[in-house]
């Protein structure tokens, strides 16, 4: 089902910004740096619950900290492709094991110890972005990062 109720124009680089400011915080905290910032380079209007994308967007920031190192790098970017607004989130951390690529949208899998991750974010995620139309992809290799796409339908009048 997707999301219809208290619906409106959500605009990412709105979003985005609230999200950067996180995302600063940890690049203090960690000593990570970003190897670059969000940046709109056409309009990307979308109908959909902002603060649930929003959502979205933090945990795979978050995420994407928590799997580099000290000194890695980060960065989010933002595309429109024809109807379809396009973010990624881009890490130089560990990466993800292809025998877990399958199964890290799944409710409660987690490779944190135990007391430190529900496995819950991701498959939030996935419900998210599907209830919003969209669809969310990943790429991963080990030692070497991931990259988690998210592909949602633009706003009619901002194709």
């Amino acid at each position: 089902e997707t999301i219809r109720a208290s619906v409106k124009d959500v605009q990412f680089e709105l979003m985005l910004t609230v999200c950067l400011v996180v995302m600063v915080i940890f690049l203090f905290l960690r000593n990570l740096w970003a190897t670059s910032i969000p940046a709109v380079t056409v309009p990307l209007s979308i109908v959909g619950n902002g603060n649930l994308l929003q959502q979205v967007v933090m945990n795979l920031i978050l995420n994407a900290f928590q799997a580099t190192s000290p000194g890695g790098l980060v960065s989010v970017t933002t595309r429109g492709e024809g109807a379809e607004a396009v973010i990624s989130v881009q890490d130089t951390g560990c990466g993800i094991p292809l025998s877990h690529i399958a199964k890290v949208f799944d409710p409660f899998f987690t490779t944190q110890p135990v007391g430190k991750g529900t496995g819950l974010g991701l498959s939030i995620c996935y419900t998210i972005v599907k209830q919003h139309g969209g669809v969310i992809a990943v790429e991963s290799v080990e030692q070497a990062g991931s990259t988690f796409t998210i592909r949602l339908p633009r706003a009619d009048d901002a194709v």
